[in-house]
Protein backbone atom coordinates (compact mmCIF):
# COMPACT_ATOMS: atom_id res chain seq x y z
CA UNK A 1 0.00 0.00 0.00
CA UNK A 2 1.38 3.51 -0.63
CA UNK A 3 1.25 5.89 1.97
CA UNK A 4 1.38 9.78 1.33
CA UNK A 5 4.34 11.19 3.16
CA UNK A 6 4.51 14.64 1.58
CA UNK A 7 3.51 16.39 -1.28
CA UNK A 8 3.82 14.44 -4.32
CA UNK A 9 5.94 11.65 -2.31
CA UNK A 10 4.53 8.66 -1.54
CA UNK A 11 6.31 5.55 0.09
CA UNK A 12 5.46 1.76 0.40
CA UNK A 13 7.03 -0.21 2.89
CA UNK A 14 7.88 -3.97 2.42
CA UNK A 15 7.03 -6.38 5.12
CA UNK A 16 9.90 -8.62 4.08
CA UNK A 17 12.34 -6.47 4.81
CA UNK A 18 11.14 -3.28 6.28
CA UNK A 19 13.18 -1.60 2.94
CA UNK A 20 11.02 1.94 1.65
CA UNK A 21 10.23 1.99 -2.51
CA UNK A 22 9.88 5.82 -2.76
CA UNK A 23 7.77 7.39 -5.45
CA UNK A 24 8.16 11.00 -6.04
CA UNK A 25 5.48 12.32 -8.53
CA UNK A 26 6.84 15.07 -11.74
CA UNK A 27 4.56 16.44 -14.49
CA UNK A 28 6.20 13.37 -16.82
CA UNK A 29 5.13 10.74 -14.60
CA UNK A 30 7.07 9.14 -11.37
CA UNK A 31 10.41 8.52 -10.11
CA UNK A 32 10.62 5.12 -8.39
CA UNK A 33 13.14 5.12 -5.92
CA UNK A 34 14.07 1.55 -4.70
CA UNK A 35 11.48 -0.56 -6.44
CA UNK A 36 10.63 -3.88 -4.26
CA UNK A 37 12.30 -6.98 -3.13
CA UNK A 38 9.91 -9.95 -4.25
CA UNK A 39 7.78 -9.95 -7.76
CA UNK A 40 4.71 -9.78 -5.82
CA UNK A 41 5.89 -6.78 -3.69
CA UNK A 42 6.79 -4.98 -7.01
CA UNK A 43 3.40 -6.21 -8.89
CA UNK A 44 1.32 -4.73 -6.19
CA UNK A 45 3.00 -1.25 -6.67
CA UNK A 46 2.72 -1.44 -10.22
CA UNK A 47 -1.03 -1.77 -9.23
CA UNK A 48 -1.12 0.79 -7.25
CA UNK A 49 0.34 3.17 -10.12
CA UNK A 50 -1.92 2.52 -12.36
CA UNK A 51 -4.51 2.86 -10.21
CA UNK A 52 -3.57 6.60 -9.60
CA UNK A 53 -2.93 7.15 -13.04
CA UNK A 54 1.02 7.21 -12.69
CA UNK A 55 3.46 6.09 -15.17
CA UNK A 56 7.04 5.49 -13.89
CA UNK A 57 9.09 7.91 -15.99
CA UNK A 58 12.28 6.84 -14.20
CA UNK A 59 13.65 4.60 -11.54
CA UNK A 60 17.06 5.21 -9.45
CA UNK A 61 18.62 2.52 -7.42
CA UNK A 62 20.23 4.36 -3.90
CA UNK A 63 23.04 2.22 -3.53
CA UNK A 64 24.79 -0.83 -5.07
CA UNK A 65 22.61 -3.89 -3.01
CA UNK A 66 20.80 -6.58 -5.10
CA UNK A 67 17.48 -5.73 -3.20
CA UNK A 68 17.63 -1.96 -4.02
CA UNK A 69 18.13 -2.15 -7.35
CA UNK A 70 15.24 -5.33 -9.16
CA UNK A 71 12.33 -3.83 -11.59
CA UNK A 72 9.59 -5.55 -12.58
CA UNK A 73 8.34 -5.39 -16.22
CA UNK A 74 5.36 -3.27 -15.11
CA UNK A 75 6.82 -0.42 -14.68
CA UNK A 76 8.37 -0.41 -18.07
CA UNK A 77 11.04 0.36 -20.33
CA UNK A 78 12.40 3.80 -19.30
CA UNK A 79 15.84 5.44 -17.61
CA UNK A 80 17.41 3.61 -14.69
CA UNK A 81 19.80 5.58 -12.44
CA UNK A 82 22.53 4.60 -10.23
CA UNK A 83 25.91 5.61 -8.79
CA UNK A 84 29.04 4.12 -10.90
CA UNK A 85 29.65 2.59 -8.40
CA UNK A 86 26.60 0.63 -7.74
CA UNK A 87 26.57 -0.58 -11.63
CA UNK A 88 29.86 -1.62 -11.62
CA UNK A 89 28.91 -3.95 -8.60
CA UNK A 90 25.58 -5.01 -10.97
CA UNK A 91 27.58 -5.86 -13.93
CA UNK A 92 29.93 -8.17 -11.36
CA UNK A 93 26.76 -9.48 -9.78
CA UNK A 94 24.73 -10.13 -12.91
CA UNK A 95 27.69 -11.76 -14.50
CA UNK A 96 27.49 -14.78 -12.30
CA UNK A 97 24.95 -17.34 -13.20
CA UNK A 98 24.59 -18.34 -9.44
CA UNK A 99 24.43 -15.10 -7.99
CA UNK A 100 19.95 -15.78 -7.65
CA UNK A 101 20.47 -19.03 -5.75
CA UNK A 102 23.05 -17.09 -3.41
CA UNK A 103 20.53 -14.14 -2.76
CA UNK A 104 17.46 -16.62 -1.86
CA UNK A 105 19.63 -18.40 0.41
CA UNK A 106 20.18 -15.02 2.33
CA UNK A 107 16.54 -14.49 2.45
CA UNK A 108 14.33 -15.35 5.05
CA UNK A 109 12.56 -18.45 4.75
CA UNK A 110 8.93 -17.08 4.79
CA UNK A 111 10.21 -14.54 1.61
CA UNK A 112 10.25 -17.55 -0.49
CA UNK A 113 6.60 -18.61 -0.28
CA UNK A 114 3.95 -16.58 -1.65
CA UNK A 115 3.42 -13.56 0.14
CA UNK A 116 -0.13 -11.74 -0.03
CA UNK A 117 0.29 -8.00 0.14
CA UNK A 118 -1.96 -5.33 0.36
CA UNK A 119 -2.06 -3.65 -3.21
CA UNK A 120 -4.94 -1.07 -2.49
CA UNK A 121 -3.58 3.21 -3.58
Amino acid sequence: MLIRVADGVLVHQSPLLRNNSVVVVGRAGVLLVDPGITGDEMACLVDDLAGLDLPVAAGFSTHPDWDHALWHAGFGSVPRYGTARGAAFLRELLADPGWRARVEEGLPRRSLRRSRWSCSA
